[in-house]
């Protein structure tokens, strides 16, 4: 594998003058450092097709695309730990790694696109746009303050997450998430959309505002799961000793009986 390196002077992301050693391919490695800190991609943002790798330095202080001018390409890793921002979309559905770690909280990062295996979000302010196809894994960490240092945004219309695993950050989300768990930072669900599965470990806290049935739901100790105003349903419900559930009996019903931790045990 090939790394070529970033040195456009006009921001040309399909101009083999702009990278040391010509223009990458699909195995190669994108580099964005520092060599062009503050020098943006903003035209011919489609023109690479396929990519091994994208890797931005924390040194690389522009953006990389925009709203409206995203690079659209599919790259089998992308590690971003920019300064600046990225604009991403799946060209193909052949994104399979993809990991944020934006050098602030602050970091704007957009990913949209066709389907992406694994996202793993640690650090920034993302959006998964609209026009996002399905995500098999979407993971939501932290690197230095567990409640803040990921505040993300799931667009209504993005495609289904099918596990969702959740240690930091604060999260809106409006679409299905198949299988949840949330052992920190905070998670609201909205809309119509369910969670199939849902389990709030020690840490977490979800507040439930959507109407979508809840198949299974688990509180563990320490964790805190609030059913919101809305008419819902839920299959099964089981809360262990020192988890907290906070719901509204005339709106939340039950398909059967919500087991305490005692319970639960037999």
């Amino acid at each position: 594998m090939a790394v070529r390196t970033w040195n456009s002077s006009d921001g040309d992301w399909d101009a083999a003058g702009s990278w040391t050693g010509g223009l990458p391919g699909g195995s190669d490695a994108a580099l964005l450092n520092s060599t062009k800190a503050n020098q943006a991609v903003t035209t011919d943002v489609t023109g690479i097709a396929t990519l091994d790798e994208l890797i931005v330095h924390p040194g690389y202080l522009a953006a990389i695309g925009g709203s409206g001018n995203e690079v659209t390409c599919s790259v089998n890793t992308v590690r971003y730990f920019g300064g600046g921002e990225l604009w991403l979309k799946d060209a193909a559905g052949t994104t399979d790694d993809v990991l944020i770690r934006a050098a602030t909280p602050s970091g704007i990062v957009n990913l949209g696109g066709a389907t992406m295996s694994r996202v793993y979000l640690e650090r920034g302010t993302v959006t998964i746009a609209a026009d996002m196809g399905a995500v098999a894994l979407l993971s939501v960490g932290h690197v230095d303050t567990r409640a803040t240092d990921v505040n993300l945004t799931i667009t209504s219309g993005a495609g289904t997450v099918t596990d969702y695993q959740q240690s930091g950050g604060i999260v809106s989300s409006p679409n299905i998430l198949t299988r949840a768990e949330v052992t920190g930072g905070t998670l609201r669900q909205t809309g119509t959309a369910a969670i199939t599965t849902l389990a709030v470990g020690p840490g977490g806290v979800v507040n439930y505002e959507s109407t979508g049935t809840i198949t299974l739901f688990v509180v563990q100790p320490g964790g805190f799961l609030d059913l919101g105003e809305q008419a819902l349903t839920v299959t099964r419900g089981i809360v262990h000793r020192g988890g907290v559930l906070k719901y509204d009996t005339g709106l939340v019903t039950f398909t059967n009986p919500l087991l305490n931790w005692d319970e639960a045990l037999t």
